[in-house]
């Protein structure tokens, strides 16, 4: 049965799997869902109202809602439960969860450990086409809101309006400004995803989808184009599916949903849910006043390109800002949000967590920030942030 919109949710978030000592890269997904899974592996485990599954590669996990959820408020603390008992497994590992986008110290090269089980054939063919080892692959973590439709009408609202919100994502959003020890961007993630498939253009186009007019435009748009391109490649038509597609935010017709991909894992469930609530009520409010409609997407894709960048300092631009009726030549992102949530529904209990974000920056922000107050060796300070931040997730805080 098909939810109109914004009657429930999906949100999957995934974490890396590290030692708790140097942080090192330790493949144990397979042992995580064999150990809630009564020692038998599988792809996916339920665990009463969330789920675990496994991704790509074996050093990271996803923690998932089994099935459509409402209402979103509270959701991380469920989300926090179920990493409180992974992490009490991996304890007798010497292992931990360790949240952010991007391990900030990770050689793909030698550190990717590929999914052997179940759906490897898919696997199989994505590393023969685009060689998975590698940072947009293997080392990414992300956290995806499937938001609800019930027909073409209400999908055509929607995807309007997610493509607006789309450029804002990763000016709050970004935590992962390292890359093998390096600075990078601010999101260096969204970097990574949007090159790793650039053999095939199509497949993640502009980041940004395009605007389109109804479901049978999407196919024609977006869909075929990339079956089409991608079967040199692969002629047995295994790929040939909507989770091909890889821009910002894909319909998943088999659940009639659109999955917004953008946004980097935080700290901590607590902060990915004052993120979360963000962009739905934005998303909520857009279609509620009328104001989605077809802005060029190279142009929103500009200010995507400033977001992974500059932050939450990223300047949007008068016409941007006439789709919000904001009668100004510019705004920062952090200015805009402050101004847009008194016409939003936005839970009090939140405000202060997402306060945190517009007064002291993303996480890549905050992190670099406590990265230039620090003396010594740059891989021993690195180590000593993200193990504090190892202990944000492990106690459901955020990183100040």
């Amino acid at each position: 049965m098909n939810l109109h919109l914004f009657e429930a949710f999906g949100i999957e978030a995934e974490y890396m799997i590290v030692d708790k000592e140097n942080l090192s890269i330790r493949p144990l997904a397979d042992a995580i869902l064999a150990y809630f899974n009564s020692g038998k592996i599988t792809n996916e485990i339920a665990l009463n109202s969330l789920g675990i599954s496994n991704e790509i590669v074996k050093h990271v996990i996803e923690l998932k809602t089994n099935g459509p959820k409402k209402p979103l408020e509270g959701l991380d603390k469920e989300f926090y439960k179920i990493i409180i008992k992974i992490n009490q497994f991996l304890n007798d590992y010497n292992a931990t969860l360790l949240s952010t986008a991007m391990h900030p110290l990770m050689n793909p090269q030698t550190d990717t450990y590929l999914w052997e089980y179940g759906n490897r054939e898919i696997y199989e063919a994505y590393d023969k086409i685009f060689d998975c080892k590698g940072h947009g692959w293997s080392n990414l973590q992300s956290v995806h809101i499937n938001l609800p439709f019930f027909d073409d009408s209400e999908f055509v609202k929607l995807h309007q309006s997610i493509r607006i919100i789309l450029p804002l994502i990763p000016a709050l959003s970004a935590s992962s400004p390292f890359v093998e020890g390096k600075t990078q961007l601010l999101d260096s993630r969204l970097f990574y995803y949007e090159n790793n498939q650039k053999k095939i253009p199509s497949i993640t186009g502009k980041v940004i989808p395009e605007s389109i007019y109804s479901i049978e435009d999407y196919y024609n748009k977006i869909l075929y184009p990339m079956y089409k391109d991608i079967e040199p490649y692969h002629p047995e038509g295994i790929l040939q599916e909507e989770w091909l597609n890889s821009r910002g935010a894909i319909a998943r017709f088999e659940r009639y949903a659109i999955e917004i991909r953008l946004m980097d894992i935080q700290e901590s469930p607590l902060m990915d849910f004052t993120l979360i609530l963000l962009w739905v009520n934005l998303i909520q409010y857009m279609i509620q006043q009328n104001l989605f409609n077809d802005f060029d997407t190279q142009d929103l894709y500009k200010i995507y390109q400033e977001a992974i960048c500059c932050g939450i300092e990223t300047l949007l631009p008068k016409d941007y800002l006439k789709i919000w009726n904001i009668n100004k030549t510019e705004l920062s992102v952090k200015d805009f949000i402050k101004f847009i949530l008194g016409k939003i529904d936005y839970p009090k209990e939140y405000l202060s967590f997402l306060e945190i974000v517009l007064n002291h920056g993303n996480l890549s922000q905050r992190i670099l920030k406590r990265y230039q107050s620090m003396k010594g060796d740059s891989t021993k300070k690195i180590l000593q942030i993200y193990q504090n931040i190892a202990e944000c997730l492990a106690n459901n805080h955020y990183f100040l």
